[in-house]
């Protein structure tokens, strides 16, 4: 086992979440054994295998999981039946919610809001205050940021840039900037 649930809990958004304890370093993360983690409702939201890790004001709660490499920092949340996993992250006050992905090398920080059915992979970074939903895909090295909203059937792939308070519901490639 690499982390146990500890004695510690807190109550948020009407559930009863635990903090972890790592038993195990797990040096891609410079965790060391005895370092305190995030918190989770159960077991079931963080691997006991891979280098995945919650640091310690992360959350994640109800059927959502992080696995393989995946990770939570800072105040993230990451509920519902969402996941982050590959070596992707989310840290900030980034909120991952509904069934959306998080994987490959996929990153989101800062405010963000990542839910529905949405998907991040690649190495696309969506920061600052925006929001990815619906069916929308954000991959290869493609940026989202500001107050930018990409929805629908939205895909967002390459090098392209999507930012300020752009509002995407089509396909964004190449390296296609859009802003507004």
């Amino acid at each position: 086992m690499k982390y146990c649930l500890t004695d510690e809990t807190m109550e948020f958004s009407d559930r009863v979440l635990h903090r972890i304890k790592s038993l195990a370093e797990i040096r891609t993360r410079d965790v060391r054994v005895g370092d305190l983690g995030g918190w989770v409702e159960s077991e079931e939201n963080l691997s006991q295998d891979g280098n995945s890790w919650i640091f310690p004001e992360g959350k994640v709660y109800g059927q959502a999981k992080v696995y393989e490499n995946g990770h939570v920092s800072n105040h993230a949340e990451v509920y519902d039946q969402a996941e982050i996993y590959g070596d992707a992250g989310a840290g900030g006050y980034a909120r991952v919610f509904g069934a959306a992905r998080i994987y490959d090398s996929g990153y989101v920080m800062g405010s963000v809001m990542i839910f529905d059915e949405a998907k991040i992979f690649g190495s696309a970074e969506i920061f600052d205050h925006a929001k990815i939903y619906g069916h929308a895909q954000v991959c290869g090295h493609a940026r989202v940021s500001g107050k930018a909203e990409v929805f629908g059937d939205a895909h967002v792939c390459d090098n392209a840039f999507v930012m300020h308070e752009a509002k995407v519901k089509t396909r964004v490639f190449g390296n296609d900037r859009v802003y507004s």
